[in-house]
């Protein structure tokens, strides 16, 4: 009798369980927690295959009980007779003036239409997608963007109808507009980048192309542009671009997809130069490239006429033949083959995941949005180290030809993993709109420029010209903080640095200051410790009275046993050497183990600066010099210019601590306050607030970069002296000393 009640009871429970568990609804609920809902979570489906249901019979009870949960937030179909409709409902519970919007990424979708009909509108979005007009939509932008309507009843349903000849595949998100300007940003942020690649390739090309003449470079930048045709196309770029051209966006995106293969086929000929190894596979390739562009053709004009199946057939078995094409080729020991295998494993492993997530086989969201152009970039930066290992007529009068280009080879290497980490750091924080990630995504593209402009110096130093240089004089502590905070800012691993400078503060450089600072952050960037570890720099200047020489001694120090200075391989020891010799310098390395320290001697100009009269009043609070004024280009500008001078100064950047300041300063210090016109700052607004506790022996002065300040107006405004932002150099100092 019990074990039955038991059992009835355990029973009982589980369908209660069960039935609650069911019971639950599947809703997009958005409200001010929960700010971004991805509908493949909480929607459903439907495939009308006919074709020709209407919203009434899709809404109708005996439809409804048929539609099938996504469970998945990339949403994939592949290709479809008929039309696919998609069921959500949408709570909105957020504060006022946080609107919400739907936003789907799907730039080669046909044609999509949204209903709703539970609002009075009926419909919000009647027809976009490829095969209407741009100018349709609510917002001109390439991602299909709806807003939802603010005064919307607390729960309300969506739903889209789809329908395309390619296959179906979007990320559909309900979000707000913070969510959506996040990621948009970080859209544009990897198409810049990506682009901003291919350019300095396109440019590059351009350059071996004048320097050989020879026209596998021009094919080689056919294809990159062929890359940018085809990003464009699969990101709904190129219909923003021309809006009035309906169709215009399919057409480019299967000449360039078709184009970019009997590219490659052409490019591979000249690479391989098979007319002469390989003759038979030569006459292949040729007909196999006018084969692809007959069909990119007849796909660009007709696009309906055949299925976007046989287009992806032909761009995958073209891959594969050069694949094999390429293994022959190192069978028969051909130049330059293992380039040429390294670069088709990349782009052929790559397009088939594309293919692969494209088709529903293997679905990725981040390989099928950027995946297919990350795989273009590198084959297309293989390529690019293997174009750099054929110009040996280049380099032939350097009388190191061979060396060179080992060389070059290991650079390039460095470059590409330098490349790789900070691309990867990109794509694993793009996703976040955390300002952490952010700020990890400004660090990376930061450090991205910095390695452009390392491979700018390395060229200018390998064709013989030194890199450019502004003779500007700088103070050489201040010269070591800058290159300080500037390594701060692009460090991403924390690491431990301490710099010790011995008199530094009395030495002005006047000639190289801008290299001779790109040393210092190199000493900091490549001889820096992955552990716990600091690494400690040491400056000092020995100068020779008798010789009139000055030297700039830096012992870096302790070394770690994996760096060699004179090894010529990588971008690192490559890149300080080139430096160092451009600035005629001198590396020893000694010691062993812990112990290993690195000497540099380094010839500079310099100049000692002895403190005037008025420095040394600063110096002993005689005479207080205060800058006033939030930070700016001229107030930081006038800073940088004192400190070099050896004066010392306060900074106040609110205008109500000067009070503070003038209430309890000695009795016998003299006040000289520096104020600035600029677009920041209003110097005579702030002096009227504290004009009045200015005792007689205390002065004013006014920097300006405006052209409607003048001296007449400044000294009617109560200010003693005025110079502008051009005289910094030449009258600051000199208007000081008048004034006290």
């Amino acid at each position: 009798m019990i074990r039955h009640f038991l059992s009835a009871l355990i029973l009982l429970a589980l369908t209660m369980l069960t039935n609650t568990a069911l019971g639950v609804p599947r809703m997009a609920l958005v409200d001010d927690l929960h700010q971004h809902v991805n509908i493949g979570d909480v929607g459903s489906y439907y495939i009308d295959e006919t074709g020709r249901m209407t919203l009434n019979d899709v809404d109708s009870d005996a439809i409804l009980k048929r539609f099938i949960p996504l469970n998945d937030p990339f949403i994939q179909f592949g290709v479809v007779e008929g039309n696919v409709w998609l069921r959500v409902d949408i709570a909105q519970k957020v504060s006022q003036g946080h609107p919400t919007v739907l936003h789907i990424k799907a730039p080669r979708l046909q044609s999509i239409e949204i209903y709703a009909p539970t609002l009075s509108s009926q419909i919000i979005y009647s027809a976009m997608g490829e095969a209407l007009p741009f100018s349709n939509r609510m917002i001109q932008y390439p991602d299909y963007i709806v807003p939802l309507p603010v005064n919307a009843p607390p729960v309300f349903t969506l739903y889209l109808k789809l329908s395309s000849r390619s296959p179906i595949n979007l990320i559909a998100e309900i979000k707000t507009l913070s969510g959506l300007a996040v990621d948009t940003q970080v859209d544009t942020l990897i198409t810049g980048f990506m682009f901003g690649v291919l350019l300095l390739l396109f440019i590059s090309n351009i350059f071996f192309y004048v320097k050989t003449h020879h026209p596998m470079y021009l094919i080689y930048g056919a294809m990159l542009v062929c890359i940018v045709c085809l990003h464009s196309a699969l990101h709904g770029l190129i219909f923003q671009l021309f809006p009035s051209y309906v169709g215009l966006q399919e057409r480019i995106y299967n000449l360039s997809a078709l184009g970019a293969a009997a590219i490659i086929t052409y490019f591979s000929r000249l690479y391989l130069e098979t007319k002469t190894y390989l003759p038979r596979i030569d006459r292949a390739l040729l007909a196999l490239g006018f084969f692809n562009i007959g069909l990119g053709v007849v796909f660009a004009f007709a696009p309906e006429q055949l299925s976007v199946k046989i287009l992806s057939l032909c761009a995958f078995m073209t891959l594969a033949g050069l694949l094999c094409v390429s293994l022959y080729a190192i069978y028969k020991q051909v130049p330059y083959a293992w380039h040429y295998l390294v670069a088709r494993l990349t782009l052929t492993v790559g397009h088939t995941a594309w293919i692969l997530s494209l088709y529903g086989v293997s679905p990725n969201i981040i390989w099928f949005e950027w995946g297919l152009t990350v795989s273009f970039i590198l084959e297309a930066l293989i390529h690019f180290v293997g174009i750099i290992t054929r110009l040996k007529p280049l380099l032939i009068g350097n009388a190191k030809s061979e060396s060179i280009v080992d060389q070059q080879n290991d650079v390039l290497d460095d470059i590409a993993a330098r490349l790789r980490r900070q691309t990867s750091m990109i794509n694993a924080h793009q996703k976040s709109p955390d300002p952490q990630s952010q700020a990890h995504i400004k660090r990376a593209q930061s450090n991205l420029e910095y390695l452009s402009e390392r491979i700018q110096v390395l060229n200018q130093v390998q064709l013989g010209s030194s890199p450019e240089q502004t003779n500007t004089s700088l103070n050489l502590q201040l010269l070591i903080d800058r290159a300080e905070s500037n390594f701060r800012q692009l460090d991403q691993d924390r690491t431990d640095i301490e710099l010790i400078t011995h008199n530094a503060t009395t030495w002005e450089l006047y000639k190289n200051t801008p290299l001779i600072s790109h040393l210092y952050f190199t000493i900091l960037d490549e001889f820096k410790h992955f552990t716990d570890q600091t690494l400690t720099v040491t400056s000092s200047i020995q100068s020779n009275d008798r010789e009139g020489s000055k030297t700039l001694n830096i012992v870096v120090r302790p070394i770690t046993s994996t760096v060699q200075i004179n090894d010529p391989n990588g971008l690192g020891m490559r890149y300080f050497n080139d430096v160092l010799d451009a600035l005629e310098g001198e590396a020893e390395l000694t010691g062993v183990g812990r112990n290993r320290t690195l000497s540099i001697n380094l010839p500079i100009y310099a100049r000692y600066i002895h403190p005037s009269e008025l420095t040394q009043k600063t110096h002993t609070e005689e005479v207080s010099l205060v800058i006033v004024g939030q930070d700016s280009e001229l107030l930081t500008h006038t800073q940088e210019y004192l400190t070099g001078k050896l004066f010392v100064m306060s900074h106040i950047d609110q205008v109500d601590d000067i009070h503070s300041l003038l209430r309890y300063r000695s009795k016998n210090t003299k006040l000289l306050v520096l104020l600035f016109d600029d677009q920041v700052n209003f110097g005579a607004s702030d002096l009227s607030s504290f004009i009045r506790e200015l005792q007689d022996d205390d002065h004013c002065l006014l920097i300006s970069n405006t052209i409607k300040m003048s001296s007449k107006h400044a000294r009617a405004l109560g200010f003693d002296s005025y110079i502008t932002h051009t005289q910094i150099e030449s009258k600051l100092i000199t208007e000081l000393e008048r004034l006290m």
